[in-house]
């Protein structure tokens, strides 16, 4: 099974400056 990996707001802001997201990675 496949799953993307998904950051929340807070855990996007605090890796990477950056509360846009969540960000997704395959």
């Amino acid at each position: 099974m496949n799953f993307t990996y998904c950051l929340n707001a807070w855990e996007s802001s605090a890796l990477y400056g950056d509360s846009r997201l969540p960000v997704c990675r395959a």
